[in-house]
């Protein structure tokens, strides 16, 4: 990987381990395990999960010379919808033909600008810095990003939107080809934790019943994502949010971070829950326009915009409390859908047959397929195209991201309504991936990566933050745990 890559991970697994007390966490109701077959200690590093973070850690690892257990939670591999997710790196490759005057200072500023005070900046700036050095690792493994850059959120357009095979497809075949063993329907109920206080070991319930002791001889890594889909964990942790449907995919549902939580692990942020417009879950499918800010307006039931629709994440979510019935809809034209992925695309004309997206030849008949005020309709997207002109809008949309006017046909409309998107609280980690416990000592022998961890996105993620958080950490992670002292 470079001189950058061997300085980074020289770096990332320099970490002193302060003794802890030996600590044996427990789950009521479980079995006594008994049988020889039923403990595993044929690997090194044991990954439990198997998204973007964990295939991340379980290919670093076996990049880094160990003997790699992936344990998945679910019968297959999912991740559909974070496959298809952009992700935020500085990359003068893209932006500087593009005229793109991006740095990672810009970089690390937006995100902790977005985050707010309870974000570590060690952790941004490790997230930040590194994000070139995974871009180029998941380049080299095969892929595939449009050369042309979009805004998330941030100042500045720096993410990188794939397509061709997405984050897990991509990892998991690089993984299996390393000699990673995959192993599903392992669900993780407990961490154990023994001498000194180390990670020794993970007991997972298989899809039968059988429960498995699975024993690394180096390290655990945690990478079982966020707890989104869990309704009893966001009453518990953030009840306003409850009243929100989520947007999750089912394997977010948190059991991995609550068995490190008994084990001792500290958590942190974990009523900063994130709402964002989607779709209908119901549907089962994503159908919504603001992949990209510069391509999109957003309109009430009046027809008219109430928020500029580069704003924070938690700035749309208040706007969105304030209108009538808390819905809206995203308004884009052609060059807006044929701009995103073919995914996207799919789900948006899956959408139309069931009435949660509209297109129509003009803004007068979109107006009348999604019942807003006709006229009102058409000056707003009039006034629009008048502020992309000027490059100056009422409602403090940056100029960076008036680009791009709404002229052509078919016009879009995605309804949406504000959904659970991601949970940002989680495990507290250092600069290391180390899992830290209730006094800030790292539990030896234990890492995490991904949305199970907290501390770096704060009370509000910057949009594309979250694929380069799971892949930096998740490599990270990999390669400490690798290099543990037995």
């Amino acid at each position: 990987m470079g001189t950058r890559m061997h300085i980074s991970r020289r770096r990332a697994i320099v970490a002193g381990l302060g003794a802890t007390a030996a600590v044996v966490a427990t789950v009521a109701g479980l079995q006594t395990i008994s049988k020889k077959s039923d403990y595993r200690n044929d690997y090194d590093v044991v990954v439990a999960g198997g998204g973007v973070a964990g295939f991340a850690a379980a290919l670093s690892a076996a990049e880094a010379g160990a003997r790699v257990a992936v344990l998945e939670k679910l019968p297959a591999l999912a991740n559909a919808y974070f496959d298809a997710r952009n992700m935020a790196v500085v990359d003068p490759l893209r932006e500087t033909p593009l005229g793109i005057p991006d740095s990672l200072e810009r970089h690390y500023r937006d995100t902790l600008d977005a985050a707010g005070p309870t974000a570590d900046p060690a952790l941004v700036r490790i997230m930040v810095e590194e994000a070139p050095t995974a871009l180029l690792w998941i380049e080299r493994l095969g892929m595939v990003f449009s050369p042309t850059l979009i805004n998330s959120g941030s100042h500045w357009p720096r993410s990188h939107v794939p397509i061709g095979p997405g984050y897990v497809q991509v990892l998991s075949k690089a993984a299996a080809r390393a000699g990673v063993d995959t192993f599903f329907s392992r669900d993780v109920v407990e961490i154990r934790r023994g001498k000194g206080g180390r990670a020794e070991s993970v007991v997972a319930r298989t899809e039968g019943g059988t429960l498995e002791r699975w024993i690394p001889k180096k390290a655990l890594v945690l990478a079982g994502g966020g707890f989104g889909s869990n309704h009893e964990m966001i009453s518990r942790f953030a009840p306003a949010k409850a009243r929100f449907e989520s947007a999750n995919e089912a394997g977010s549902s948190g059991e991995l971070l609550l068995a490190a939580e008994r084990a001792g692990a500290a958590l942190v942020d974990m009523d900063a829950v994130e709402v964002v417009p989607r779709s209908n879950p119901k549907a089962g499918i994503q159908a919504y326009l603001h992949i990209n800010n510069a391509r999109y307006i957003v309109v009430n039931s009046l027809g008219k915009r109430f928020v500029a629709e580069d704003a924070h994440r938690n700035k749309i979510a208040e706007a969105f409390s304030r209108q009538p019935g808390e819905f809206a809809f995203e308004i884009g034209d052609d060059r807006t859908v044929k701009s995103y992925s073919m995914l996207m695309q799919a789900d948006l004309w899956k959408a139309i047959e069931i009435g949660e997206a509209f297109k129509a030849d003009t803004v007068e008949e979109l107006a009348h397929k999604i019942g807003v005020p006709v006229a009102s309709l058409r000056r707003t997207v009039d006034a629009y195209n008048r502020s992309v002109r000027t490059k100056r809008d009422p409602l403090g949309k940056l100029p960076i991201n008036l680009s791009h006017e709404l002229r052509q046909p078919p016009f879009w409309a995605a309804r949406v309504q504000q959904r659970i998107h991601l949970t940002p609280g989680g495990l507290r980690i250092n600069t290391e991936a180390r899992v830290l416990d209730q006094f800030g000592r790292p539990i030896p022998a234990l890492f995490a990566a991904g949305e199970i961890t907290g501390g770096i996105h704060g009370r509000n993620s910057l949009g594309g933050d979250s694929v380069t958080d799971a892949l930096v950490f998740g490599m990270i992670a990999g390669t400490n745990a690798a290099r543990e002292k037995v």
